[in-house]
């Protein structure tokens, strides 16, 4: 199983699309995970025309998105339980915010944003992953987002352009 995984897109409208890369990565996943801080619905459609979409809020969204929204999800695909959260708090550094938020619901993986910076480490058996984003770099040299293949091996590809 595929799964593209993004976050951080930022866009308050379409009229500024999606990175054509993105969009041609998109073309044969299963599923998609964005981590919030979308800001306009006609990104999630925009992505819904790919395959299936699990995306939760983040501190920049509002309106729709924070209403349609959860907060946090937790995901059981391909015998992998995926815990999703935009990574936004008040206290400590946030991969620690995203780890906690799932930390009494045995998850096999953690996926987050928030930081605009690409991670990948483990943390008590637990895999945490950061895309990055596609769209606002800050201070990364690179845009980034994910491929996720959920296979009896886990395999995790950051795209970096």
């Amino acid at each position: 199983m595929k799964v593209a995984v993004i976050a951080d897109t930022h866009l308050k409208s379409m009229k500024k699309p999606l990175p054509r890369l993105l969009y041609q990565r998109l073309i044969n996943v299963d599923v998609i995970f964005h981590c919030g801080d979308i800001q306009h619905q006609d990104v999630l459609s925009e992505l819904e025309g790919f395959a299936p979409v699990y995306a939760v809020k983040g501190n920049g969204d509002s309106g729709d998105m924070v209403t349609n929204l959860p907060e946090k999800c937790i995901v059981e695909l391909n015998g992998y339980r995926i815990g999703i959260f935009h990574g936004h708090g008040e206290k400590g550094r946030t991969v620690d915010r995203a780890f906690n938020s799932f930390i009494h619901e045995n998850v096999d993986i953690v996926i987050f944003g928030h930081s605009h910076q690409p991670l990948l480490q483990t943390k008590s058996g637990i895999l945490l992953l950061n895309p990055g984003s596609p769209t606002v770099k800050r201070r990364e040299k690179k845009y980034s987002f994910i491929l996720l293949y959920l296979e009896e091996t886990l395999r995790c590809e950051f795209v970096l352009f």
